[in-house]
This record gives C-alpha cells, sequence and structure tokens, in this order.
C-alpha cells in the first residue's frame, strides 16, 4: 500500500473500506512523532553501534537513549534512517561517553553523556538546530610575553571550530608597528593563526587544515611569536558549535 515519504504512514484509499482505521493510525503516528517521548526504544544491546528499526525511529518525536547492557566504553554511533525527520536525543547510556547520532552513509551530530540536544535528519545527514554555539576567548592585559604559549583551554565537550575560524574576532588597543601573527595550536600543533597587519587593531584568521573539532581533553592555545612589535591589549573570541 502507498505511504506517506518519511514517516511510512499508511496512506487512505480511494476504494477501501473502514476508511477511519487507517486514517486514525495515521493520526497517532503523527502524534507520536510530534510529540511523543520513547525510553525504551533506542536502547544500546551491546558495546557496538547500533542501529534501530526505521518504525522504532519514526515512532517517537523524543528519545532517552539508554545501554541497559552496561556502560560504553567509548564514543558509537546511534544510526537512524535516511530520512527526513526531526529527534530530541536525550544520551542516558552509562559509562560517561558521548554518542554520535548519524546516518549510515553521512555525517552526524555529537550528543554528550548526560545532555539533550534537538537534532535533524535533512534525509542526507544529521544535522543540529541552530542555538547550539560554544564559543570561547579571553584578554591578555598589556603586551603577552614572547615565544611562548599564553592562554590555553582544555575542552569536556565536542566542539567545533570552521575554517578559517569564520565568524571569530580578535582585537588589540595598541596595533603593532609590523606584521604579527599569534600561533593558534591543538595539543600544541599549529593548526592556523590570528594575524594582525602592521598600524592595524583587528584580526584576521586562518586555518591550516579546514575545520577543526575538538574532543573532551584536547586543548586549544595561543603562542606568541619572537616579538610582539608593541602590540597591547589583546582580546579574542574564537566562533564554534557543539559537536
Amino acid at each position: 500500500m502507498p505511504t506517506t515519504p518519511n514517516l511510512n504512514l499508511t496512506h487512505v484509499e480511494e476504494s477501501q473500506n473502514q476508511k477511519e482505521v487507517t486514517a486514525n493510525e495515521a493520526f497517532d503516528g503523527l502524534d507520536k512523532a510530534l510529540a511523543g517521548h520513547e525510553t525504551a526504544d533506542f536502547d544500546f544491546p551491546s558495546d557496538a553501534n547500533y542501529t534501530p528499526t526505521p518504525a522504532d525511529a519514526r515512532g517517537s518525536l523524543s528519545f532517552d537513549v539508554v545501554s541497559t547492557f552496561g556502560s560504553l566504553s567509548a564514543t558509537r554511533d546511534l544510526i537512524v534512517p535516511t530520512a527526513a525527520k526531526l529527534y530530541v536525543i536525550v544520551n542516558s547510556t552509562t559509562g560517561g561517553r558521548a554518542i554520535n547520532v548519524t546516518t549510515s552513509g553521512g555525517t552526524g551530530i555529537i550528543v554528550e553523556n548526560g545532555t539533550r540536544r534537538l537534532l535533524y535528519c535533512d534525509g542526507t545527514n544529521v544535522v543540529a538546530t541552530s542555538g547550539d554555539p560554544f564559543d570561547v576567548g579571553g584578554f591578555l592585559s598589556g603586551t603577552p610575553a614572547i615565544s611562548q604559549m599564553v592562554w590555553k583551554v582544555v575542552f569536556t565537550r565536542h566542539v567545533s571550530f570552521p575554517d578559517d575560524f569564520a565568524g571569530s574576532e580578535g582585537h588589540l588597543e595598541t596595533a603593532p608597528t609590523a606584521a604579527l601573527s599569534i600561533d593558534i595550536q591543538k595539543n600544541s600543533s599549529s593548526i592556523g593563526s590570528m594575524d594582525f597587519a602592521i598600524s592595524t587593531a583587528v584580526a584576521t584568521f586562518t586555518t591550516s587544515g579546514g575545520a577543526t573539532t575538538f574532543v573532551p581533553g584536547d586543548t586549544l592555545e595561543l603562542h606568541t611569536p619572537s616579538d610582539m612589535l608593541s602590540a597591547a591589549d589583546l582580546g579574542w573570541m574564537l566562533f564554534g558549535s557543539r559537536g
């Protein structure tokens, strides 16, 4: 029988008897997909990636993701159907691990342990809805020391920064007397820079390898060059997002 394209709800046929049965089943399916909360359908059966059935995945809007078998030992994939659908995912698995909500052939979104996220499968990938920023920044008073790490943050969740740190801002109260570049490092290896042109107080940013994702335990650091060129009072905010 013909069905709807995403939720696979059965269509009412022109000549069928008891149309109300099919119609009511569709209404119930829409009700669950738009407002339902399920605590059992997304249950990891083992310490491995897990693919719930299509019927379970479309059977509710909100899911508590659990692992009643025991503790996850690493980030595992929760593989949802490649069909357009909105999901509210609560990571209630044991073991303190994140889960990656994804499709079988697309990209996904990390949901940290103990957190709730609103996600959307667009028919190819799982993407986060707007409202999940994770910006990090700081301020260094005066002229920073040269040739050393002057700032460091240790991440407690998955955070991504776009290519060339797009959307980020950097500013000096005293501009440099020549071109100045401050090295941006991940785990003490360079991934880009915050750059100031001569006599310019506003920064531009570059990355050496495109967008970058940090996982819990990774560090983000700023390292100064061998000469700060009289630059002073540095402030910055790096534009990031969760997952």
